[in-house]
């Protein structure tokens, strides 16, 4: 007899459900173990703008949670979207068609609404899953980290911490645009935790860089054009590895294009890791919610 399971919104679970289903279901990750403690996904949800009233569970005939799908709520180039925060399967409950029946739950509920995510470049089933539910390839991302931060440091530039500029006052010093988890939305999001640090000349922004001290994650980090090749984003990085708690700093989904933003991060000591792929899935035109109304249905 086939397994039976149930689709729920995952605000019918308990976040340490929603936690341990996350952890085995990224057990055998193609880049190692994830194994999320409760502050660390607390933290991921905040930064990724997740909602759980719109995220998806899978649970077996016994309840267990199986299956997952976070959502992450927010605008993406101008057009409400929904982001794959995480979506995994445990093991022993794979092959039964979850991870579809997962997406097509968030179809039917809301098929009006532009869908994100990043999947790792290697990861050819996951990439051909995603492209058999409609998903298209918009951009390479490249992952970094840096080597453990040393102790000793000099900087020749003066930075101060600044509260969150406006997306105004950053669009200069910008080269591409951030993926999700390092938009100018989930700095916000972030604000608690979140620090922006600042040179600043005639109290215009020369470089400015937004980091998690607690996590050592770099949200975003650039330098006007007028002022790069002066070691500002060197210093920058040494700034920050020296008030993180972590013992290095990573970035994340950077895009892969920019080759001068490339050569700079390699040369401030950060190693590239993971390659992925950035995804987009548009409603087609004429697209209704099920319940006919125009409106996602509850």
């Amino acid at each position: 007899m086939a397994d039976v399971y149930h689709i729920v919104r995952l605000n019918q679970c308990t976040l340490d459900e929603i936690r341990i289903c996350f952890n085995q279901a990224f057990s055998d990750y193609l880049i190692g173990p994830i194994n999320l403690s409760q502050s660390i996904l607390r933290w991921k949800i905040q930064r990724d703008g997740v909602d759980l009233s719109r995220s998806f569970g899978a649970k077996s005939a016994k309840g267990r949670l199986v299956g997952l799908l976070l959502t992450g709520v927010g605008e993406w180039q101008g057009a409400s979207t929904f982001y794959n925060a995480g979506m995994g399967i445990i093991p022993d409950h794979r092959r039964n068609g979850l991870a579809r029946k997962l997406y097509h739950a968030l179809f039917e509920a809301y098929p009006d609404t532009t869908l994100l995510l990043e999947c790792i470049a290697a990861n050819q089933l996951a990439y051909a899953f995603y492209r058999s539910l409609g998903f298209e390839e918009t951009r390479s991302l490249q992952c970094y980290k840096s080597p453990a931060r040393s102790a000793a440091y000099s900087l020749p530039y003066k930075f101060v911490q600044i509260d969150a500029p406006t997306q105004a006052q950053l669009n200069p010093l910008a080269s591409w645009n951030p993926s999700w988890q390092n938009s100018y939305a989930s700095a916000r999001r972030l604000e608690k935790n979140c620090r922006w640090i600042a040179a600043l000349e005639r109290e215009n922004l020369i470089g400015c860089a937004a980091f998690d001290p607690d996590y050592g994650y770099v949200l975003q980090m650039a330098v006007h054009p007028d002022h790069r090749r002066k070691g500002f984003g060197r210093a920058m990085t040494k700034y920050m590895g020296a008030r993180s708690s972590s013992l290095r700093l990573d970035m994340v989904n950077v895009d892969a294009s920019h080759a001068p933003t490339d050569f700079a991060l390699r040369s401030f000591g950060f190693v590239p890791t993971v390659r992925q792929v950035e995804m987009i899935r548009v409603p087609s035109a004429g697209s209704t919610s099920s319940n006919g109304t125009g409106t996602p249905t509850p």
